[in-house]
């Protein structure tokens, strides 16, 4: 039997003893009837020689898993039968109707042997107040689902998503959203998809990179709906030794892996910046809006007419992005630009707005730049710009045209402008007497969509 002083902080009060030990006792008999050999079972609180003792059984020395995670250079089999040893043991808490209050990976230890034991919550929770000598990060919001971040109880289908994000550090190295400000990670887990583990960690395979994803969905009906079905999958993955990525799949994750995560930066921290300056955007949209109707009394000019050639029309719509002219824009296409339109639309507010308030309005501090660098300047006046653009005629069959075009996106990630190699095909046709586009493949497409996942693939290929 194994023995843990429970109060190492000196100067407790004993009505402040008493009461955290009451309490204690009360959910550990709660927990008695969990029987699981990767569960610590703690069966009593003693007092020996004036301290208050708490009993258990199983090893003497264990390390919490967070800094174990740091000293090991670890398997992933290894990894990935932690899993299912605790998917197990679910179950069995379950069962003793234990009232959870989530998973976090403080609550995980590991043996010298690497065998890993789930540590009752309420024993976690009294460590950590009430001894000085433990200093474990709960890091409580990265392991949120997003129903109880919008104020429902915990249930299974919260812990199933609670224990994806577990195992997703495990098994990547990363949280699910890196931000330190734990009030921007639990907007983004409510509103944001999670990267793919595999391009994370490129030796995951896609089958389990698929587990967890389905694990971690936000509509909680999109998860597992019970633990037996993700004992079996992962079982299934772990006898066929299909959790690790074949040689084909650690190349293609590697491939596609840093531009999708670039990509996927991108777009959360735009995204990020809407959803906080939305009220504001709208009604500068408004507001710039009619001055632009109003000038024009009764529309913008036509720029694309009947003699506009099909090269024109092309450049006429990479200067419409790239001057963030929506109006130039919807006149050379019939495509529905969608995501492009939004993107367009509102930089072309954002950076107006900017130049009203002389601000940077994606800096993190949302302070005023100062300073004389031209590099600084040019961050400080767009959101996002377009370099280095060649297109190129590549078919005619007299009905139609079809140009490639290459160019570099340089697009503000936060305080720092990202570049981006883009590569689109675009293809036109006469349409009331006039050469419109008439499909966007490649880069751009999958911005139109917000497929970040297929632009990954086709600058892979």
């Amino acid at each position: 039997m194994i023995k843990e002083k429970l109060f190492h902080k000196p100067n407790i009060k004993s009505r402040v003893r008493l009461s955290a030990i009451k309490e204690l006792e009360t959910e550990l008999a709660e927990l008695a009837k969990v029987n699981s050999e990767h569960f610590l079972s703690y069966q009593a609180i003693i007092k020996e020689d004036g301290e208050y003792l708490l009993t258990r059984s199983g090893p003497a020395d264990l390390t919490p898993l967070v800094f174990f995670l740091e000293d090991k250079e670890l398997s992933l089999e290894m990894k990935v039968q932690w899993l299912l040893n605790i998917l197990k043991l679910i179950p069995n808490i379950e069962e003793a109707a234990f009232r959870w209050h989530g998973l976090k990976l403080a609550d995980f230890f590991v043996d010298q042997t690497g065998k890993i034991y789930l540590m009752p919550e309420p024993v976690v929770r009294m460590k950590v107040k009430y001894d000085n000598r433990i200093n474990l990060q709960a890091e409580t919001a990265y392991y949120q689902p997003p129903e109880v971040i919008e104020g429902d109880e915990w249930d299974r289908q919260a812990l199933i998503f609670n224990l994806g994000a577990i195992f997703y550090r495990i098994l990547t190295g990363q949280k699910i959203f890196s931000e330190q400000d734990q009030a921007v990670v639990l907007e983004k887990i409510t509103k944001e998809e999670l990267s793919e583990p595999r391009y994370l960690n490129y030796n995951l395979s896609l089958k389990l990179n698929n587990l967890l994803l389905k694990m971690l969905r936000r509509n909680r009906e999109d998860r597992y709906q019970n633990w037996q079905k993700i004992i079996d999958d992962l079982e299934s993955i772990l006898k066929n030794n299909s959790y690790q990525a074949t040689t084909t799949e650690i190349n293609n994750n590697a491939n596609k892996g840093p531009r999708y995560l670039k990509w996927k930066n991108i777009q959360e921290s735009f995204a990020l910046f809407v959803r906080r300056k939305g009220k504001i955007v709208a009604f500068f949209t408004i507001i710039i809006g009619l001055l632009v109707w109003g000038v024009f009394s009764g529309g913008p000019a036509a720029v694309v007419n009947k003699n506009t050639t099909p090269h024109e029309v092309v450049s006429f719509f990479y200067q419409g992005f790239e001057q963030k002219n929506i109006n130039l824009l919807e006149q050379t296409t019939s495509v529905d630009l969608n995501n492009l339109s939004r993107l367009v639309s509102e930089t072309h507010v954002i950076e107006s707005m900017q130049q009203l308030y002389n601000t940077n309005p994606l800096s993190k501090e949302g302070q005023t730049e100062q300073g004389n660098d031209s590099n600084l300047v040019e961050k400080n006046k767009s959101v996002y710009l377009i370099k280095g653009l060649r297109i190129k005629e590549v078919v005619t069959s007299g009905k139609d045209y079809q140009f490639t075009a290459e160019y570099l996106l340089k697009f503000r990630d936060y305080d720092e402008l990202e570049n981006i190699e883009m590569k689109d095909r675009l293809i036109l046709a006469k349409l009331n007497e006039k050469w419109q586009i008439i499909a966007i493949e490649g880069d751009l497409q999958a911005i139109i969509t917000g497929d970040w996942q297929q632009m990954s693939e086709d600058n892979s290929q």
